[in-house]
This record gives structure tokens, sequence and C-alpha cells, in this order.
């Protein structure tokens, strides 16, 4: 070729799908250095047909595999891109905060300060790092949403934040009761005694 040999060729093939290379030459020195470079094969010249047919053969198997590699490479990135989509999706539909009545005023307390919420009526008090705030809601409501890996639904009348939990104990009863960083003790209800257990690790 003129300006430009075989293998500078194939050097300056950078790319990330780069073509099927099969060197044919009449000169056997450079071989190495072709297959070094991801030659698929080279030939001598006189060329010999049928071995020229198995050399495109080759190539044609070479960049089927590569081809299919790449699809599912895709394929797998597409897969992970949807499964993100799917959680952020899914972590966007549970509370970030809460807004509760503190002495006349409405205060905004984020749902990560929560250590604890306990049914009250009608209503349920939030146990949180700034104090106790009363709200107009349901448990069954208020779990639905908070998210499941952060809140566990302990007994028909409270919900902890696990990050909350400081030990595990029992009441002089046999009660399952967990201790909490702010010094509360919160029974659970034999209803919800395994799923604790399971979610605690204990």
């Amino acid at each position: 070729m003129p300006k430009l040999s075989g293998l500078q060729l194939i050097e300056a093939l950078d790319s990330p799908s780069p073509p099927a290379v099969i060197f044919i030459t009449a000169y056997e020195s450079f071989a190495v250095d072709a297959f070094r470079e991801g030659a698929i094969d080279y030939l001598l010249k006189p060329l010999d047909e049928e071995r020229l047919a198995i050399a495109v053969d080759r190539a044609r198997r070479s960049l089927e595999t590569r081809d299919a590699g790449e699809r599912i490479a895709e394929l797998r990135g597409a897969l992970t891109s949807l499964q993100i989509e799917d959680e952020a999706r899914e972590q966007s539909r549970y509370e970030k905060h809460l807004w509760v009545s503190s002495r006349g005023h409405v205060t905004r307390v984020p749902v990560s300060e929560v250590r604890w919420f306990q049914a009250e009526g009608d209503y349920v008090v939030v146990h949180a790092e700034g104090g106790d705030y009363l709200i107009h809601d349901s448990l069954r409501d208020l779990e639905s949403r908070l998210d499941p890996e952060k809140f566990l639904r302990v007994h028909r009348s409270a919900i902890v934040a696990t990050h909350s939990v400081a030990g595990v104990g029992r009441t002089e009863f046999g009660v399952l009761q967990l201790r909490l960083v702010d010094g509360s003790a919160v029974s659970v209800s034999r209803t919800y005694k395994k799923a604790t257990r399971a979610a605690l690790g204990i």
C-alpha cells in the first residue's frame, strides 16, 4: 500500500469495533507483529483459495461473536439502567419528611430523624430527635408511606426505625422488647415477632 504498511494501518484502527483483518503478503517476517496487533489470519503468497476461504470464515465468526458480546453488554447496560430507575421511583414514593403541628406552628420533621411511631387513638405520636409530635393519621396509612427497608412494624400500635434500635431484651413476662437509642422500650407483639427477628437478624 502506498505511504502506509498493513501493520501501520491496523495500528491506526483504534476504535471500539475495529474490522477483522486478514493479512495477505509475500513476507512471512511480519506474522508475529500482525497477530500481536489482532490480525485474524496471516496468508502468504501465492494465495491458496481454500486457505483464504477458511480465513474469511474465521473472520466472519469472530465478528459474529464480537457483535453478540456487544449486544449482550448493551442489554446488560439497559437492564442495569432500568433497575436503577425502578429503584429511584420506588424510593421517591416514600415519605421524606412529615409536617407536624407544634405549639401553634407547623414544623417539617425529616423522616430520617424519626425513631419510632406510636398509635394514639385517631392520632400518631412521632418520636423524633427534636421531640415528640402529634399527627392526625393512622399507623396503617403511615406504614404504607414508609420505606420498609428503614421502618419496621413491631406491634399494631408501633413502628420503629431500624437504625434507632440499640438493643433487644425481654420483659418479665418473656415478651420481646426493643430498646431504642432514646431510651424508649417498645414491645414486639407475637404477630410481628418473626418478621422483627428476621429484619434485625436476631
